[in-house]
């Protein structure tokens, strides 16, 4: 079987790397997170939460609201309270 390489956009790999930035500061952060946003979804860009709300409807809301970047460059995450335990 022969491999194929695929090509990506530079749009593309600049949303993976946002992406990638995003998580670690949201790995990072993620004590604090527990402690300003429990039980909450979190849109985080570039260093900072954009959003904060119960409702994935609720934060979409919010983003769009805000005039975020555009979505594939934003991670939204569940945040869970100190005590919840979440098994991957």
């Amino acid at each position: 079987m022969k491999s194929r390489r695929i090509e990506f956009s530079p749009e593309v790999l600049e949303d993976f790397a946002e992406m990638q930035r995003n998580g670690l500061w949201y790995n990072e952060n993620h004590a604090i997170l527990q402690k300003e946003y429990p039980n909450r979804l979190v849109a985080v860009h570039n260093g900072r939460v954009l959003a904060s709300a119960e409702t994935l409807d609720g934060l979409i809301a919010q983003l769009r609201k805000a005039n975020a970047p555009r979505l594939t460059q934003v991670l939204i995450r569940y945040v869970p309270d100190e005590k919840t335990i979440l098994i991957y």
